[in-house]
């Protein structure tokens, strides 16, 4: 039996439709969408410059968008602070390597979910 549209198997868990966002005159997100599904796992990849970080920070609250939908398991989140954001359960683990030595690999993972 084919998953109806309203089933949580077939809604994607973050959905991002026609987005756009532009630093004064520089437009660096044009119409950008992007969905991720339960279980996935999915690469953002580009050149520097493409626009990865801004869509990022979009969907963790760092940034308003400027135009375009965002939808977390179906429902508008219209543009969400940092901490709506989190409590939404949408972070981040940015690969820059400053790590705590003093603490655990699972303590440094856990650090984006400090108020």
């Amino acid at each position: 039996m084919a998953a109806s549209p309203s089933s949580p198997s077939s809604t994607p868990l973050v959905q991002m439709s026609h987005v756009t966002k532009s630093f004064g005159p520089v437009q660096v997100l044009k119409d950008v969408s992007l969905e991720l599904n339960r279980g996935e796992v999915v690469c953002l990849a580009g050149e520097n410059g493409a626009g990865k970080s801004t869509l990022i920070k979009i969907m963790t609250g760092a940034i308003p968008r400027d135009a375009g939908e965002y939808r977390i398991d179906g429902q508008d989140v219209g543009s969400p602070s940092p901490a709506q954001a989190r409590a939404l359960g949408v972070g981040v683990v940015y690969q820059e390597l400053s790590l705590l030595r003093e603490v655990s690999v699972e303590e440094n993972l856990l650090m984006g979910h400090l108020p």
